[in-house]
């Protein structure tokens, strides 16, 4: 049967058998290599996840190579030869180069920062070394999978569907045996720590997050005066830049600062998880282009998957709060991202999910229960006051921050605040109207100032926790990204992809003066506040003390101090999900943080 212009019938099945035979080879590789990838960074089981993992990626690039396969036969048909006959081993020789390099391509992108979901190759130290080896690696491995086609080409005299296949099983058997045979990579554990008692020479550390504050707004809000406090605490101590991750996922940057690591170690990447019939733990996808944030929408409302808003039980790494309290430092927690389930912390901790479910509690009452059972803070007799200024108050963490912390003042307390992003996110067109259009004087005037007023507040409330700390506190104030009107995507009016700075500001007894910030990164927050805390830095943190902002007297009295770890435990065979957080992810899909 003629189609038009000579193409036969039979050239488009071929076409399509090539291309997905391709496919089937490139996701053979890659799909074992992802997975077993997975698996030495303990993202997934070590056995039957890996295999089954395997096995869907592979039908994945059969199906993207049956597509690749048709567009480039057919577009090799039209324009190259003109109406002969397209022959199957020209078509799969090209489309398997074409998938192989598209496949490195893409996993490349995850590499550019050695930021990456199923890779690590953190023996590069040198970005410029970096590039380098993806450029070469890149080169080489497309090559070999060209010439690999080409050689099928040569060798095959009948249509090579056997001898992919029998390329395909090879392959897929010899992945079959790495996983089967693989070793769970050995962990550095230690057994619990000897406490070290807070010597009184040691200040007691108060952590402030703004999440989202960039110094674009807040530089012209100091110079007119309207953030005094903050003014203070830069003149007391030091500030600058705070560098962050391309992609900036808050529920990843902020696990950074609060755990000292990159997420192949902390495991958080992103707020939503898939979990995916088979497999022992939820997955996230390691990316979302071309159709892959709209496919996963359409699983998850035919509840062929079902979503998992990340969590505690999905983290890998211990947090500061935990550490202290180990070492017998009491520390209190107010609000961070990835808190839920709410952990045993002396002397108290409050998930950020709890304000979240109180939402639902305002507005049907006989949510009350849920809350009240779904371990959102601790001690579970937590004072009723707290509880109360938490259910009814919009933003509760403005209540009950300031109350708890001068009630305890414990050794360390930090506490999140999530109000400038989700401000900045939507209301950044009416403080640069420059940068839009259609911006009228009615909408300047109803909802121009709202980003200043968020950032005067936020001043306003770190002046009542200073007045309480006084001067012999160490205080840093951090965020964990900065935020530009030149992305935006969605209903955002501006956003934060691509890694701006976000801020620093440290002051206290413990703090050098005027210090000049180096190259500081979110994840060396944690190991400088152990430092800062008189306690050892694990050896697995990917971060580094920020000693230049350390006082030199202090650092005579308490040198840096080394520990292997602070991991005791195994990866959590559990991953928790409650009912209670089911409405968490309309809100975070209408910031453009998940779903499709």
């Amino acid at each position: 049967m003629n189609l038009g212009n000579g193409i036969q019938a039979s050239t488009v099945r071929t076409t399509i058998l090539s291309g997905a035979l391709a496919g089937l080879l490139v996701g053979g590789l890659g799909g074992h290599g992802m997975a077993t990838r997975a698996v030495v960074l303990n993202v997934i089981g070590m056995t039957g996840d890996s295999v089954l993992l395997g096995l869907y990626l592979v039908v994945i690039y059969g199906i993207v190579g049956a597509v690749a396969g048709l567009l480039i036969g057919g577009g090799l048909s039209l324009f190259g030869l003109q109406g002969r006959r397209m022959g199957g081993r020209t078509v799969f020789a090209v489309s398997l180069g074409v998938l192989a390099a598209l496949y490195l391509f893409l996993s490349g992108m995850r590499l550019y920062n050695r930021d990456l979901y199923f890779y690590d190759y953190s023996f590069i130290h040198s970005l410029t070394a970096m590039r380098v080896f993806f450029a070469a690696r890149t080169v080489a491995m497309a090559a070999a999978a060209v010439a690999a086609g080409y050689a099928l080409f040569r060798l095959s005299r009948r249509a090579p569907s056997f001898t992919a296949l029998g390329l395909i099983v090879v392959v897929g058997a010899l992945g079959l045996v790495l996983n089967l045979t693989g070793r769970e990579p050995e962990r550095i554990t230690t057994s619990r720590l000897p406490v070290v008692e807070r010597d009184a020479g040691i200040p007691k550390i108060l952590l402030i997050g703004w999440d989202g504050a960039t110094w674009t707004v807040m530089n012209r809000l100091l110079d007119a005066g309207a953030m005094p406090n903050t003014r203070r605490l830069t003149e007391r101590g030091t500030f600058g830049n705070l560098k962050s991750p391309s992609g900036t996922v808050s529920a990843d940057i902020w696990t950074r600062i609060y755990t000292g690591k990159d997420k192949s170690k902390h495991g958080i990447y992103g707020f939503d998880y898939y979990r995916v019939p088979g497999l022992s733990r939820p997955i996230v996808p390691p990316w979302r282009g071309l159709g892959v944030a709209r496919l996963l929408s359409f699983l998850r409302r035919e509840r062929w998957i079902e979503t998992v808003i990340a969590n505690r039980t999905l983290c890998r790494a211990t947090p500061v709060w935990r550490i202290m309290n180990d070492m017998g430092r009491t520390a209190g927690v107010v609000g961070p991202l990835i808190s839920w389930p709410a952990e045993a912390v002396e002397p108290f901790l409050i998930s950020s999910t709890a304000g979240d479910i109180a939402e639902r509690v305002r507005e049907d009452a006989t949510d009350l229960e849920a809350f009240l059972g779904s371990d959102l803070y601790y001690p579970s007799n937590l004072d009723d006051d707290i509880v109360s200024s938490i259910l009814k108050a919009a933003r509760w963490r403005d209540e009950v921050g300031v109350p708890l912390y001068r009630t305890y003042r414990p050794d360390f307390f930090t506490i999140y605040f999530e109000e400038p992003d989700r401000t900045q996110h939507f209301r950044w067109k009416w403080m640069e109207p420059r940068y839009y259009s259609g911006v009228t004087e009615e909408d300047l005037a109803r909802y121009g100032g709202a980003i200043e007023r968020e950032y005067v507040l936020a001043d306003s409330l770190l002046g009542e926790f200073l007045r309480i700390a006084g001067d012999s506190t160490t205080i840093l104030v951090t965020s964990d990204h900065g935020f530009s009107p030149t992305y935006r995507g969605g209903p955002q009016q501006a956003g934060h992809y691509g890694g701006p700075d976000g801020i620093l500001i440290a002051a206290g007894p413990a703090v050098r003066q005027g210090a000049r910030l180096i190259d500081a990164h979110v994840r060396d927050i944690a190991p400088t506040l152990l430092a800062l805390g008189g306690l050892p830095v694990a050896d697995d943190m990917d971060g580094r003390v920020l000693v230049e902002i350390i006082a030199p007297d202090f650092l005579e009295m308490y040198p840096v101090q080394r520990t292997p770890t602070y991991e005791t435990g195994t990866l959590a065979t559990t991953v928790r999900r409650s009912g209670a957080t089911d409405g968490l992810y309309e809100k975070l899909r209408a910031l453009g943080y998940v779903g499709g």
